[in-house]
């Protein structure tokens, strides 16, 4: 697998309101809800269905069907809690095999959280800089920014049912 693309999405800061009342275990909670409910965050998937096991790491390991309509989509997702969610699709007639890895990196020095969002391809050739493969890592930014906003969106929800 060969790394395509790298990114970081700010989750929070210490200046935020809702870093006081986000937990490390809470962010975790809200990330692994991202994986076991990958239909409430792409609009253009209409269904999902997931099955849990466990490697002999005792990790959560998701196998998962996500229903485009036309299209099926196979993929593992690994869950390494407190580290990684690493997801792999196997390669199809429609893509090559894949990579996706989110990481929680939270800097000691000004106590922000951020994501690391990290993709990676069988190829044999780095991603090029042309249109096509700058629009890919504009999408892939786009995803994850907005998959932020959902899971922020609903860490106040929960904050204020407390209240």
């Amino acid at each position: 697998m060969m790394k395509i693309h790298e990114h970081l999405v700010k989750v929070c800061s210490p200046l935020d309101p809702l870093s006081k009342s986000m937990t490390r275990a809470q962010l975790w909670r809200l990330l692994e809800w991202f994986v076991r409910h990958p239909h409430d965050f792409t609009e253009a998937m209409q269904g999902s269905h997931v099955e849990e096991a466990f490697d002999d790491q005792g990790r959560p390991v998701l196998k998962r069907v996500l229903d485009f309509g036309s299209m099926k989509v196979n993929d593992t997702v690994t869950i390494d809690v407190g580290q990684c969610i690493r997801t792999e699709v196997a390669s199809s007639e429609h893509w090559s095999a894949g990579a996706f890895t989110i990481t929680v990196v939270q800097p000691k020095e000004n106590g922000a959280v951020f994501l690391k969002f990290t993709y990676e391809e069988d190829r044999d050739e780095p991603m090029g800089d042309d249109m096509i493969s700058n629009l890919r890592r504009k999408a892939y930014e786009q995803k994850d920014r907005d998959m932020v906003d959902m899971i922020l969106q609903k860490a106040q929800e929960e904050a204020n049912s407390v209240n």
